[in-house]
């Protein structure tokens, strides 16, 4: 899905195809979403038993931020993530001089007040920027970033992948888990 709302739920929902962008959005407040099973996730709806097995990738120079995860760009509601799964790897690969953030991750790159619970990264997590993004880079085994200040609960999650960071920034983040 490019985009859920409203009350949307995904359950046992898989990917194993390569899921890839090499376009960017322009400016203002537009971003770049990129996920294996839905880039923008804005439902209230319960993620169940959800699985990527392919490969997630961003090729640009952006204009705007960056959110690339395994299974969601963005989280923006109070959601409820159960027992979903990143296989494939995750990666930015670009050139990126400009203030705009950069997020990947393994399972949702961008979460406001989502709950995580018994969620698995398997895959490699990777930022590899060429050039200083005056902004940051941040990434994460499970999420890169908590949008609103106000993440959920993070339980019985596990990140098996391992992180790198080939970029440089004016602000760098990296966690196993956020």
């Amino acid at each position: 899905a490019a985009v859920a709302s409203g009350t949307a739920a995904f359950t046992d929902v898989v990917n194993k195809g390569a899921v890839s962008a090499s376009q960017t959005a322009v400016g203002g407040t537009n971003g770049n979403y990129i996920g294996g099973i839905c880039s923008s996730y804005g439902s209230t709806g319960a993620l169940t038993g959800c699985e990527n097995h392919g490969p997630i990738t961003f090729f640009a120079n952006p204009e705007a931020w960056v959110n690339c995860g395994g299974l969601f760009g963005e989280v923006t509601k109070q959601a409820q993530l159960t027992e979903c799964v990143n296989y494939g790897h995750v990666q930015f690969i670009g050139t990126n001089t400009n203030s705009k953030t950069l997020n990947v991750a393994g399972i949702a790159a961008g979460a406001n007040i989502a709950d995580f619970v018994s969620c698995v990264n398997h895959g490699k997590i990777e930022s590899n920027v060429s050039g200083t993004n005056k902004s940051e880079v941040n990434v994460g085994g499970i999420v890169a970033i908590d949008n609103a200040g106000v993440l959920g609960e993070i339980r019985n999650c596990v990140n098996e992948g391992n992180l790198t960071n080939n970029s440089q920034a004016k602000e760098l983040r990296m966690g196993g888990f956020i």
